[in-house]
């Protein structure tokens, strides 16, 4: 789901500065290294404990683009057991639970062919047990071409195809943790992304991915399911600190048309986050 982010691959806008010709490539190369670190501990009338951590590097030499990120959102919580609204005294003594448990990573090779217009690969694996997802592993590839590139805004869009590999957590066949593939499939993949500078200090950002299958799986006896389509956005809202730190506001939202049986359409997930650039 994440990236989706994802479902998702990195698809972030990039510092690159590009060229006006392959023959004009740049000489020298440059490396991005950043960290996101957040997290709550609550105790009291409620109990639990949240964090959220990602990495992220790019580097980029002449006219290509190598990337890679990683991250995880983990919740530990007390249950209210019987539903009536409180903790009580046994379920205080109950040791903590997962609420969330997600995990996700990828790698991408971008080679530009002039400032605006490039080809991409990539991979992204995520796990997302309480949506019912064990694992999903995704390989892409595609063009991206940028329509608005300024001081302030970047608009760019990407198309291209995804094929992915899903095992649920509940396994398609009732058999929990099914050794075999509960579904593989051949997608097509749109993503729009935008990011303005309202300021020196305050950026804002938006990506919107699609993942709609082409071909089907053995959910679907080899049919194509064209109901069963993913959507990603990722609504962002930077603030810089300094020249090293900045903080960051995150609002995403994932919708599953057709998610794995007993589990909901939607997710959503608020995150406040310190942003690190290391290099």
């Amino acid at each position: 789901m994440w990236w989706l982010l994802l479902g998702v691959a990195m698809a972030d806008e990039p510092a690159y500065e590009g060229t006006t010709a392959v023959e004009e490539e740049l000489e020298e190369s440059n490396t991005n290294l950043s960290v996101e670190l957040g997290g709550a501990y609550a105790t009291g009338n409620a109990v639990s404990i949240t964090t959220n951590a990602m990495i992220r590097f790019e580097y980029d030499w002449k006219t290509n683009r190598f990337a890679a990120f990683a991250g995880t959102l983990l919740n530990l919580s007390k249950v209210d057991r019987n539903g009536n609204g409180t903790l009580d005294p046994e379920e205080r003594d109950d040791p903590l639970v997962w609420s969330q448990q997600k995990f996700f990573g990828g790698l991408r090779y971008d080679r530009y062919f002039n400032e605006r217009s490039a080809l991409y690969a990539a991979g992204a694996v995520e796990r997302d047990p309480l949506a019912g997802l064990e694992w999903r592993f995704n390989e892409q590839i595609g063009y991206r071409h940028k329509f608005i590139e300024n001081d302030t805004t970047n608009l760019h869009l990407e198309t291209g195809l995804a094929y992915n590999q899903e095992n649920f957590a509940t396994g398609a066949d009732g058999i929990e943790n099914a050794d075999r593939l509960d579904a593989h499939y051949l997608a097509a993949r749109v993503f729009v992304g935008f990011q303005h500078e309202i300021n020196e200090t305050v950026v804002i950002s938006d990506g919107l991915v699609m993942i709609e299958p082409l071909v089907g799986s053995f959910a679907t006896g080899g049919l194509t399911n064209w109901e069963d389509f993913r959507l990603t956005n990722d609504l962002s809202l930077g603030v810089t600190l300094s020249e090293k730190f900045s903080l960051k506001y995150t609002f995403l939202i994932q919708f599953d048309n057709q998610p794995v049986p007993g589990f909901m359409k939607l997710d959503t997930t608020n995150l406040l986050t310190l942003v690190a650039s290391i290099i």
